[in-house]
């Protein structure tokens, strides 16, 4: 995403900050946390949420267990609620396509419901700064975005979300598995789940 693109996205999330967070409760995500905690180091991990938005679920649901929380977010008001709701957390306003945290600093990265904003180019340097940012045999989670969402199996464009017009871009499943491999990941499962009305493709992956 350039930066014009990121401006913008950060201007538009920050008008609707307080309503989404409202209404992020319709968009249950409970299992899926749960079973991101199997393997994590028993001591405590480095959690990287990028694209935190508010914090929740994400950064309150580890930081309750326990577990050494970061959180990036493009979003001024966005980070503003994060740093209410997990006072514990590290946060910090960047775009998720140029991350620069040292090399291996997580046991795990999460992006929930976020990726898809970036364009196809901006998603392929984001997965390769996962990758370096994650430590030996670390995971990562995504959020993509799918053909049952956008009713298309490739999509660059935007769709409407809570009355704003939002920027989406995806490739097929298939498209998104070379793109992961390419950048170093070895794909444990994809599946396409849908939760809140949406159907989404999410991606569990190793280094």
């Amino acid at each position: 995403m350039n930066s014009k693109n990121s401006e913008k996205l950060s201007r538009i999330y920050d008008g609707f900050a307080d309503g989404y967070d409202r209404g992020r409760d319709a968009f249950d995500n409970t299992a899926q946390l749960h079973r991101l905690t199997e393997g994590l180091p028993e001591d405590g991990a480095d959690i990287l949420d990028a694209g935190c938005g508010s914090g929740y679920p994400v950064l309150r649901f580890f930081a309750d267990r326990g577990h050494r929380v970061t959180g990036s977010d493009i979003c001024p008001a966005m980070l503003a609620l994060a740093a209410r709701r997990v006072p514990e957390a590290r946060l910090v306003q960047a775009d998720t396509a140029t991350l620069d945290f040292p090399d291996g600093s997580f046991d795990l990265i999460t992006s929930f419901y976020s990726l898809f904003h970036l364009d196809m180019g901006a998603q392929e340097r984001a997965f390769a700064g996962f990758f370096r940012m994650l430590r030996r045999d670390g995971t990562a989670y995504f959020t993509l975005a799918s053909e049952q969402y956008t009713g298309r199996p490739v999509f660059n464009g935007t769709k409407e979300f809570a009355g704003v017009e939002l920027p989406y871009s995806h490739v097929t499943p298939e498209a998104y598995r070379k793109m992961l491999e390419k950048a170093g990941f070895s794909i444990v499962e994809t599946e396409l789940l849908s939760i809140g009305g949406e159907t989404m493709l999410w991606v569990f992956c190793k280094k």
